[in-house]
């Protein structure tokens, strides 16, 4: 192969990865996992580029700096393909990280022996327009494929412990065939020296520009957290992902039996919500929000809606909307309850009438006796326990009513901690109240407050684990508790002041407490709320 023709397979394989990196930049989702890709072709760029200059240049007073520009990218392609395997399988553990760092220490001093190499001749010796490599360059050598066997090993064990679709499963092979295509080939060139220009790069740039081309045909830079990917498919409830622009990434099998079709963006899901069930009204507005929580009813089933963020660096990355069925649940809780209300209602009405009924039999005697006095005190007596049965009775109706009305702080709180739990952020809830002893109002309100401090923990205070507590005593207590770093000085911005402002309809307490490294606590007492 003539030295015209190889240089231009290099300039091809440069116009390619340039081509490769503009398209993605432009068209596929900002991720990790992409980020890594971007740099590792710009590294084969500059090691085809220099490449090519160095061939041209015949002037051995510059062409070390274009020696020294291809071998910098060499010395770091091997970190970066680390990089990449480590994003692609969500691989963050702390022998990885300490892996990648020392790596990277490694390419990093190989790339100032690279450019001081004129005072030292440690990598290369340049005599007569011919390279002699000396030992650094051997030691490059070793690193980057040491680096590419630890990233294949990897590979290889993400294949064996994760059930993988078909195309992730062909794209993961062709990630563990590819570097060893390539490594092999310059292994055998380093062997033999039988070609004056060296093509490992220009091969690597095509075998990576394959791959860009069948990821992008099947959305492989929509991934997945792989954390995300193994609950998918256990999860019972019909459940959808969908990515920032609308697409939907996965929905499973549930889903697809529910709503019979399957489904393509966010649009198709919400025209299909919209047919088949009952909140035709409210049921477009899911689209637009961050989150949400809706009661839906499709045919005889109640089913709540889940709208949850996924977020990558406090930016959203993709939205989990699921379908969960409490038709169940809400009937048995109703029965249950109501139950436990007319049993009271039964027991406490009950205890008042057999008083009544003894006083009016007093009454009775004491006309006989003409004892006027005690007459009008025991009808007082009687008219209080009346009015105070009658007074029960109507709680008892307003509590069935609560109920008939699905108004569930538990509930509420039980979907904010599953929400947040899929983020690995622990939520503890312990609360005294019975559902219907707190009307419609304050159980948004509260379930607003807790939703609101748990950002502020998670946002602020780097916190994963929080605590809510609601007791009874003579008022209602709130203590909302986060593990997060505290702070020294308490500056009540927007989301301690959406607080307050949720509670002026109360008589009310409200205190914010913290201190450095010590967390958070919220402090809310609530007058007027009956035990």
């Amino acid at each position: 192969m003539s030295e015209h023709i190889r240089v231009q397979i290099l300039i091809i394989s440069v116009i390619i990865q340039l081509f490769t990196i503009t398209y993605f930049l432009i068209f596929a989702r900002k991720s990790k996992i992409l980020s890594s890709f971007i740099v590792f072709n710009v590294l084969m760029i500059f090691w085809n580029f220099a490449y090519i200059i160095e061939i041209f240049q015949k002037n051995s007073k510059y062409i070390w700096i274009f020696t020294s520009i291809s071998y910098t990218a060499v010395s770091f392609l091997g970190v970066a393909y680390f990089n990449f395997v480590k994003n692609y399988t969500s691989d963050n553990n702390k022998i990885t990280k300490k892996l990648e760092k020392i790596l990277l220490i490694s390419s990093s001093i190989i790339v100032l022996f690279i450019w001081s190499n004129p005072y030292h001749n440690l990598f290369y010796i340049y005599k007569q327009n011919e390279y002699k490599f000396a030992i650094l360059y051997y030691t490059l050598f070793i690193q980057t494929h040491i680096a590419v066997l630890i990233s294949i090993a990897r590979m290889i064990k993400y294949i064996k412990i994760n059930r993988l679709n078909k195309n992730e499963y062909y794209q993961s092979i062709y990630l563990i065939a590819l570097p060893l295509i390539v490594s092999t080939y310059n292994i055998i060139h380093n062997i033999n020296h039988t070609q004056k220009i060296e093509l490992t790069s220009a091969i690597f740039s095509i075998l990576v520009s394959i791959f860009a081309i069948l990821s992008f045909k099947y959305k492989f830079f929509d991934y997945l957290p792989l954390g995300i990917n193994k609950a998918f498919d256990i999860f019972i409830s019909p459940t959808v992902i969908i990515d920032i622009g609308g697409t939907v990434i996965k929905e499973n099998q549930a889903l697809k039996a529910l709503l019979k079709k399957d489904m393509n963006t966010i649009d198709d899901f919400i025209s299909t919500l919209w047919f088949i069930s009952n909140e035709k009204d409210t049921i477009k507005e899911i689209k637009n929000k961050e989150t949400a929580e809706q009661k839906i009813t499709i045919d005889t089933k109640t089913y709540m809606l889940s709208k949850i963020p996924m977020k990558e660096k406090n930016k959203t990355i993709l939205h989990i909307i699921t379908l969960t069925d409490i038709s169940h649940y809400i009937q048995e809780e109703k029965e249950n309850q109501i139950r436990q209300i007319f049993s009271n209602l039964h027991d406490d009405i009950g205890n008042n009438l057999t008083a009544i009924s003894k006083i009016q039999e007093s009454i009775i005697i004491d006309i006989e006796k003409n004892d006027i006095e005690r007459v009008i005190k025991l009808a007082e007596k009687s008219y209080e326990l009346s009015t105070l049965a009658t007074k029960k009775l109507r709680q008892s109706v307003t509590n069935i009513k609560n109920i008939q009305n699905q108004n569930k702080l538990s509930q509420k709180l039980n979907t904010l901690k599953e929400t947040f739990k899929i983020a690995n952020i622990e939520i503890d809830i312990y609360n005294e109240y019975e559902d219907y002893e707190i009307d419609r109002e304050l159980t948004q309100i509260l379930y607003n407050i807790s939703q609101e401090s748990i950002t502020n923990a998670i946002k602020h205070g780097k916190a994963d684990k929080i605590t809510i507590l609601i007791k009874k005593s003579d008022t209602m207590n709130i203590h909302i508790i986060d593990n997060g770093i505290g702070t020294k000085e308490i500056k009540k911005g927007n989301g301690l002041n959406a607080i307050a402002d949720k509670l002026k309809k109360y008589e009310h307490t409200l205190n914010f407490i913290s201190s450095e490294n010590n967390g958070f606590i919220t402090k809310i007492i609530i007058k007027g709320i009956k035990k």
